[in-house]
């Protein structure tokens, strides 16, 4: 096996595993945690941080790096990290407490027997 030269692994090693952009964004999530989000109550953390920022009725708008709105993903991952490291879990939200396995439940009377001709049968089938 051939050995590459230092920098032509490097160049490799960043175009497989994008490194400087996994380290830029870790960095803008540290200060984000270090500054905000680690300061913030259990009870202001005990909300579903995804389904907030996807019922808010926002329009994003790309910043000078062509990200949409940075600010909003990357205080929505810190959040959610933070419930993470606090809770074990991250939280998510129900509507309506409801019992999973007879919400889905088929009516049975939605189904009838009727009869249908040869024709109509071979037509949907």
């Amino acid at each position: 096996m051939t050995d590459f030269p230092k920098d032509y692994q490097s160049k490799i090693e960043e175009r497989v595993y994008h490194i400087k952009d996994y380290l830029s964004i870790l960095k803008d999530m540290l200060d984000k945690i270090v500054y905000e989000t680690v300061h913030m109550s259990d009870e202001e953390l005990k909300y579903d941080r995804g389904r907030f920022v996807s019922m808010t009725d926002m329009v994003l708008d790309k910043d000078k790096d062509g990200f949409y709105d940075k600010d909003l993903h990357l205080q929505t991952l810190c959040v959610e990290l933070e419930q993470y490291r606090r809770f074990g879990k991250i939280l998510y939200g129900r509507d309506k407490e409801v019992d999973e396995q007879n919400k889905h439940k088929i009516d049975k009377e939605f189904f009838d027997d009727r009869e249908f001709d040869e024709d109509e049968y071979r037509r949907y089938k």
